[in-house]
């Protein structure tokens, strides 16, 4: 599709397509496809209150149930192409939540905004934000700054994580004033991963929140997985970038070794990169290939062979999984964690042309554990991987939903601050306090708490009035801008930093902080 803005769908067409290869079939399957109707679904009260023969009522008496809330998540991300590995999870997430009515998604492209109040104005209220992949970041310095507005409105946005510890390390080096700023926005957000072991790197590099969803690929199909029988010659393949993550060099010297022991096996990759890393004649390289001739020479392949040397979860070994063919990867990768004692698997612990071209030998004497292989691609499917993504974002979106209806008095709206110096006005301190509590709510940052403050104590309360100030300098971000501005602007009402500080909790913290400092592990005196 090209460059694109978020249109007013918020979703680029032909990332909500997809045809499958028997659409006759597809439909006659669900036509066809027996409905399950729950008891407390409005179907059956329907059905219980209206005759067969009642079809007018009945459908007017659907009509009457109201509609269930829908998630709604705006995706940001740098381009969204539907061949690069880092868009398909997201892309086929918004393909099946779209579809299937179960939430609104928008994808937008940060590559096209220049600036944070530009792609601020794109979320609406009530969507869950969510960027895709960390390299956003990296290439927009402005991006830990939405992180930092969004947390300001009360928002926690998600970072849905793709990228390998080489790859951050890499991206560290290139980018470093960014990197930092992004570690301290990730502090702030809720980190969506691909594997366990990325999620402990995550952790490791000071993450608060990680949540594991795993990944998917619209080549993960749920299907029958059948024994496959080996020929005289055994099909050994790769699919990804031609570079040294994705051990490409190594995969060469594995097809050097079983040439020169002349074992029965022919090597092949798929996907093209770096000219500069050595490249077998023994190994037949494919280039970029499409989609659907990709998969053909998987599906033909006795053996995938997973030679990075770094990849959290790899779709395409995922996707291999789903054509039923053999496994060998590195303990290192996040493949081991789902096939570590599955039959089909084998895996070698260090990247050495023996150790590999062995796991490769042994893993021919086995046939794959259908049953096994199936519950992998049923975890990892679509529809799956769907599910678990919109769990995560939508207890998120009801937690900000409550907070907002938290917020809003009978007559519906957000309390802005008037109502309660108008309420104090008219010395109706017990409404004017829970209006105060529903603005602290739904607006907890320094200026809203400020600006109750000098309404509090308009009317003379003074203790309630500091209360809110001790608060707001518990949350403000400049402690000399806050302690300038309460000085200016609360000396008239005879309040300055010091009757703020003397019984701010920020103090007495800081004071017990001092005691115990010196004993501290790792301070120094």
């Amino acid at each position: 599709m090209g460059r694109f803005r978020a249109n007013a769908e918020g979703v680029v067409p032909d990332a909500l397509l997809r045809l499958n290869p028997d659409v006759e079939r597809d439909v006659a399957d669900a036509i066809l496809a027996p409905i399950d109707v729950p008891e407390d679904s409005p179907a059956g009260p329907a059905a219980e209150r209206f005759p067969r023969s009642a079809r007018r009522e009945a459908a007017l008496f659907a009509l009457g149930a109201p509609p269930a809330p829908r998630t709604k998540i705006a995706v940001l991300g740098e381009r969204f192409v539907q061949s690069i590995g880092v868009s398909l999870p997201i892309m086929a997430a918004a393909r099946h939540l779209t579809a299937t009515a179960q939430a609104e998604v928008r994808l937008i492209d940060v590559m096209e905004y220049h600036s944070v109040e530009a792609v601020l104005a794109e979320p609406r209220p009530d969507e869950v934000v969510l960027i895709n992949s960390l390299r956003p970041f990296w290439v927009k310095p402005w991006l830990p700054d939405l992180v930092t507005a969004l947390r300001g409105r009360g928002r926690t946005p998600f970072v849905y994580a793709h990228e390998t510890r080489a790859v951050v390390e890499r991206e560290h080096a290139a980018f470093r004033s960014a990197h930092r700023a992004m570690l301290e926005a990730l502090e702030g957000c809720a980190v969506l991963c691909v594997s366990e072991s990325q999620a402990r790197m995550f952790a490791e590099m000071g993450a608060p929140t990680t949540r594991v969803v795993y990944n998917t690929s619209p080549g993960i199909v749920p299907a029958a997985i059948t024994p496959r029988r080996r020929g005289e010659r055994a099909q050994v393949v790769m699919v990804g970038s031609v570079q040294a993550r994705k051990g490409a060099d190594w995969f060469s010297r594995v097809a050097d070794l079983a040439a020169e022991r002349r074992l029965p096996l022919d090597f092949v990759w798929v996907g093209g990169g770096t000219p500069d890393i050595y490249q077998s004649p023994a190994v037949a390289w494919k280039g970029h290939l499409p989609r659907r001739s990709a998969e053909a020479i998987v599906r033909a392949s006795d053996v995938f062979l997973l030679s990075s040397v770094d990849d959290p979860m790899p779709l395409s070994a995922l996707e291999a999984i789903a054509a039923g063919v053999r496994i060998v990867a590195y303990t290192g990768v996040g493949s081991d964690e789902v096939l570590a004692g599955v039959r089909g698997y084998a895996s070698y612990d260090r990247h050495d042309p023996e150790e590999m071209l062995a796991a490769v030998e042994a893993v021919l004497t086995q046939e794959v554990d259908a049953a096994e292989y199936q519950a992998i691609v049923d975890t990892f499917s679509v529809e799956a991987f769907s599910e678990r993504l919109l769990a995560v974002v939508a207890a998120d979106a009801a937690a900000a939903s409550g907070a907002r209806d938290a917020a809003r008095p009978a007559g519906g709206g957000p309390v802005p601050v008037r109502d309660v110096a108008r309420a104090l006005r008219a010395e109706r301190l017990d409404e004017a306090r829970i209006l105060t509590r529903q603005v602290v709510r739904a607006h907890p940052h320094e200026a809203t708490l400020r600006s109750l403050a000098t309404a509090w104590l308009g009317v003379g309360e003074r203790e309630y009035a500091l209360a809110l100030l001790r608060t707001a300098y518990l949350v403000s971000d400049n402690e000399d801008e806050f302690r300038a501005a309460v000085d200016v602007t609360f000396a008239k009402y005879g309040v300055s930093m010091r009757h703020v500080d003397r019984w701010s909790m920020r103090n007495a913290t800081r004071r017990a902080w001092r005691r115990v400092r010196p004993y501290a592990p790792g301070s120094r005196g």
